[in-house]
């Protein structure tokens, strides 16, 4: 294939495959959502849900926008546009790429609690492996942190900013900043899976949540762990039974946000004090919500709104458009 396109189409076409592979991946959730997803695709009767379900947007267009996340001053938030890390105001306005390698797919950027530094997960789109990344929001500087030889899911801070956790298929890793040594914390067994699951560290940092669960054909039947990370071999503690991925914390930890995607799939919140749980956005149609991410001041959430398409109306013609939202949630008081 090399010898029949110069470098820049080469690249060009692999940008287009992993798209395609990253839709496909969106659509495996759509499956555990409506059970069938070419059922879905096929469905022309199903409406687009244009409104938004009381989400308001803030990006549009053909892009494919998604992993939001705000600035801990709530002024700028870091969000992943077509492979590539971009940077806007929190009113949706002056949006720039911070980095833009071509061969490279970057995506789940996580801001250090100091907002000098933004973390993310990286792959070479040339076979060269993946790479968990952090860069200067200021100049767009990046720097390798730990390469890896599986796939990175999700990345996510401690609150002192020194130390970050990442996930593969199977394992949940820890690196220590200042030495950039990587250890394993925990191991999921082999038939289960933790890649999208998505990842949140307590405010104590004492114990970190993500989402993983046993393969079951085609799907992965995700419901979200928590596990005590300061001593090593503690059993993980399951905290939803019906299904849980990318959870996030607000900052006083007393309330978490997921994504529901079995029944009755959506958007939950949980308060880890009161041990009670609400839906505040469902599924609506053609549009899923994914990756929730807590406003600083806990009366919002930053939300990927995915919208299946009946015509080419994403990148490169596909039928799928991701875009930021954001929903004020009704009846919270925020942090105390």
């Amino acid at each position: 294939m090399d010898g029949l396109f110069d470098r820049r189409d080469l690249i060009a076409l692999r940008r287009r495959i992993y798209l395609v592979l990253v839709v496909a991946g969106l659509l495996g959730m759509v499956g555990w959502v409506m059970g069938d997803a070419e059922r879905m695709l096929a469905a022309e009767s199903l409406p687009a849900a244009a409104r938004g379900g009381g989400a308001q947007p803030l990006t549009s267009g053909k892009s494919m926008d998604g992993f939001g996340a705000w600035s801990p001053d709530g002024r700028r938030i870091a969000f992943m546009r077509d492979s590539r890390i971009w940077l806007m105001s929190a009113d949706g306005t002056g949006a720039r790429a911070l980095t833009r390698d071509e061969s490279m797919w970057d995506a789940v950027p996580a801001w250090r609690p100091d907002g000098k530094a933004i973390a993310f997960a990286r792959v070479s789109m040339e076979g060269d492996g993946a790479f968990v990344m952090t860069l200067d929001p200021s100049t767009g500087k990046a720097e390798i942190l730990v390469k890896e030889t599986a796939p990175v899911g999700h990345v996510a801070w401690d609150a002192a900013g020194t130390t970050l956790y990442y996930t593969t298929p199977q394992r949940l890793m820890r690196v220590n900043i200042k030495t950039g040594k990587a250890q394993q914390v925990h191991e999921v067994p082999e038939d289960w899976d933790m890649q999208a699951g998505g990842l949140a560290v307590m405010p104590d940092g004492k114990a970190v949540i993500f989402g993983a669960g046993p393969r079951v054909g085609r799907s992965v039947q995700y419901d979200l762990q928590k596990l005590d990370v300061t001593q090593p071999g503690q059993e993980r503690e399951r905290i939803t039974t019906g299904g849980g991925i990318m959870p996030v914390l607000d900052r006083t930890g007393k309330q978490l946000a997921y994504r529901s995607p079995r029944e009755a799939s959506g958007i939950y919140v949980m308060d880890l004090l009161r041990h009670t749980t609400r839906q505040v956005l469902a599924d609506e149609g053609r549009a899923l919500y994914f990756h929730p991410a807590f406003s600083p001041d806990g009366r919002r959430l930053l939300l990927s709104r995915l919208l299946v398409g009946t015509t080419g109306g994403g990148p490169d013609g596909s039928r799928f458009t991701s875009h930021l939202y954001v929903h004020t949630l009704t009846g919270s008081g925020g942090n105390q």
